[in-house]
């Protein structure tokens, strides 16, 4: 066995381990930054990746929506025009032998519609009624005899649906159309003509990089997936002019990137997963890789389009070397913070000790004695130091203040206290309105509860309702038993003292019924009465309490016991319902009071 340590006194405990402040901080400070590195950067690695792959799903989604819903704004309110159209026809609506009221409907069908760029009716005897917009004459012009007549007027034989037509390159606006046939009948079924509606293309480009500004996306519509129906290089590009039409092949548009679309697979893009109703492709382009999203929509002329757009892919790879990078950076703040804590623990230890020496000095009880901290270079101690002097000198002030407080409890009084050197207040005579609340079946609590259980609920009761009473201006002065009487305007002048009391009251009722208090579900009765008091300190020389008297004090507490008779919760007196402006009182009835000659008006809240 080992000999017992000489160097303590028999009998006291063994010594405690202690380390040194410096080796402390490197231990402890050191452990918790790279307890915080490694969480940080494990967290890091899978909240990058989650809401990089959020953020790119989120991305592509809503810009392939956006694509579509304008997209189909763009041609809707054609297509709602071409049915009304076609319906006051079939109706009778339109007289379609009455040339100039057609002329006049066709006018205000195009200008309704921005997006159209002119209208026609194309008749079964080869001709053409035409309007372009910027003009307002309607031409008749003969309609070529080549097979594409033959081929439209078949289709309206049967038609009962309106339908889109390729894109064509109108020779008088020179931009790509795409056209809307309608075959229109009159009222008696024969056909009469069909409806052509040109709506322009040259928006489509510059509204596609309108919606994708900034999101480093670049967007497009393909037709037969071969053809560029709108694409950011076509804002400023003429359109073609060749047999095959105005549209250009993918691989004349000058897009490399865009030319891969349909290319197989390369890599599975594992943060666009999930996609709602688009194909997502992998792509590598040269050195770099490109995540495509596409959608197929409903055809709207000349074959099937496909809306999509393409960016440069954040591969998983990218995502784990940054976060390689994030890990070497942490092993450097490690160290970093290891040799700081040791120089901090040394810089930090002096003062410490002072502030140890003077803590004991405060344990001692002699505060008079405690030293006054110096400054230190150091904010956080120096700041230390400044709290523990401001704590001393408190210390120092709440020794006083706990004298006055066992004389005078209500705060608004003690504060006036503590502002007079002699530490007293004179009487005073005033009108005040005076609040008594009392808790309701306080006696069967108290019969149901532990002693320690039933102070601790009176306690959290109380805090509730002196915080609204202070808050609305009045001055608990006593606790008697399961009651409270608190004052407006007295010491402390409350020039709307009724209203205050009164809304005090309100509070109060409504605070204890909205929810339990420690576990249990309480009611109060208040009553409210304004008049004539005297407030002054009364006791023994060395045993004050401040209170008020008067005969306004005991007709507040006795309509608070009037509430059982006439089941309210809140009564009120006549005197101080005449000052009551900011709450609306009901009359409740006049009723006798014990210690008053005549009956009383009293009021209580109206419901």
């Amino acid at each position: 066995m080992a000999p017992p340590d000489s160097t303590q006194p028999p009998g006291a405990a063994p010594r405690r381990l202690r380390l040194p402040i410096g080796g402390l901080m490197v231990v402890g400070f050191g452990g918790l930054v790279l307890l915080a590195v490694a969480l940080v950067l494990a967290m890091g690695v899978k909240s990058t990746r989650d809401n990089t792959a959020l953020l790119l799903r989120d991305r592509a989604e809503r810009l392939i929506d956006s694509l579509e819903r304008r997209l189909f704004g763009h041609f809707e309110p054609v297509e709602h025009q071409a049915r009304r159209i076609q319906r006051d026809l079939a109706q009778g609506l339109i007289d379609p032998d009455d040339h100039q009221a057609l002329a006049d409907y066709l006018r205000g069908a195009l200008s309704g519609v921005p997006q159209l760029t002119g209208l026609g009716l194309m008749y079964p005897d080869r001709t053409m009624d035409r309007l372009t917009r910027g003009t307002d004459a309607i031409r008749r012009v003969p309609v070529g005899r080549e097979g594409g007549f033959k081929d439209l007027m078949a289709w309206a034989e049967t038609a009962t649906d309106s339908s889109w037509m390729a894109p064509v390159l109108v020779p008088d606006v020179k931009v790509p159309v795409l056209s809307l046939r309608t075959a229109l009948r009159r009222a008696d079924g024969t056909l009469f003509a069909v409806l052509v509606q040109g709506v322009t293309l040259s928006d489509l480009s510059r509204f596609l990089v309108e919606t994708t500004q900034d999101s480093g996306q670049t967007p497009f519509i393909l037709v037969n997936h071969d053809w560029v129906l709108a694409h950011p290089l076509l804002i400023d590009r003429s359109p073609q002019t060749g047999a095959e039409g105005p549209l250009y092949r993918l691989s004349d548009l000058g897009d490399g990137i865009l030319e891969s679309v349909w290319s197989e697979s390369t890599f599975t893009p594992r943060m666009l997963e999930n996609l709602d109703n688009a194909r997502v492709a992998g792509i590598e382009v040269g050195e770099h890789n490109y995540a495509f999203v596409t959608r197929d929509i409903p055809e709207k002329g000349g074959g099937m389009w496909t809306i999509g757009t393409y960016f440069e892919a954040v591969t998983e790879t990218a995502v784990i070397g940054r976060m390689v990078e994030l890990i070497g950076v942490g092993l450097a703040v490690l160290a970093l913070a290891v040799i700081t804590a040791l120089l901090v623990g040394r810089v930090a230890s002096r003062p410490v000790q002072r502030l140890a020496l003077a803590t004991k000095a405060v344990e001692s009880g002699t505060l008079s004695t405690v030293p006054r901290l110096e400054h230190s270079v150091l904010r956080e101690l120096d700041d230390a130091a400044a709290a523990f002097n401001t704590m001393v000198e408190g210390l120092r002030e709440r020794e006083r203040i706990r004298t006055l407080f066992g004389q005078y409890v209500p705060r608004a009084i003690a504060q006036t206290l503590i502002q007079d050197d002699d530490g007293w207040l004179e009487a005073q005579a005033a009108e005040a309105t005076v609040l008594f609340v009392d808790m309701e079946g306080f006696t069967a609590l108290s019969e149901r509860l532990t002693p320690d259980r039933l102070v601790k609920v009176l306690n959290a009761y109380f805090s509730v309702l002196v915080d609204i009473l202070e808050r609305h201006g009045g001055v608990v002065t006593q606790f008697q038993g399961d009651a409270i009487l608190a004052i407006f305007n007295v010491p402390a002048p409350v020039p709307d003292h009724a209203d205050q009391a009164v809304a005090a009251g309100c509070g109060i009722l409504r605070q204890v019924a909205a929810a339990p208090i420690e576990g249990e579900w309480l009611n109060c009765r208040v009553g409210i009465n304004t008049g004539p008091v005297v407030a002054g300190s009364v006791g023994a020389e060395g045993r004050l309490i401040y209170t008020v008297h008067g005969d306004a004090v005991n007709q507040a507490a006795r309509l608070e016991q009037m509430n059982k008779e006439l089941g309210t919760r809140l009564l009120v007196s006549q005197s101080t319902a005449r000052l009551v402006q900011n709450c609306l009182l009901r009359e409740v009835g006049t009723v006798g009071i014990r210690g008053k000659t005549h009956p009383v008006v009293v009021f209580s809240l109206t419901e």
